[in-house]
């Protein structure tokens, strides 16, 4: 699994999308590509400050952990 944090908001339907808590005003977009190089985005809840927004894929490429400055 590979994940990295897009710089702008995905175009509506480019990606299937999965969305990752409530209705927020600020939040991180996270593109994901998988083992068989299938692609999709999460949307987690974040802040106004992108400076401590992370995402930590493990050594095995099995999971990703994301950090968001909210």
């Amino acid at each position: 699994m590979e994940a990295i944090i897009l710089d702008n908001t995905p175009i509506s339907g480019e990606y299937s999308e999965v969305n990752f808590g409530g209705n927020y005003y600020y939040g991180i977009w996270v593109k994901f590509m998988d083992s068989n190089y299938e692609m999709w985005v999460g949307h987690f809840p974040g802040s106004d400050s992108k400076v401590s927004d992370k995402v930590l894929v493990s050594h095995d490429k099995k999971t990703a952990f994301v950090l968001s400055g909210s």
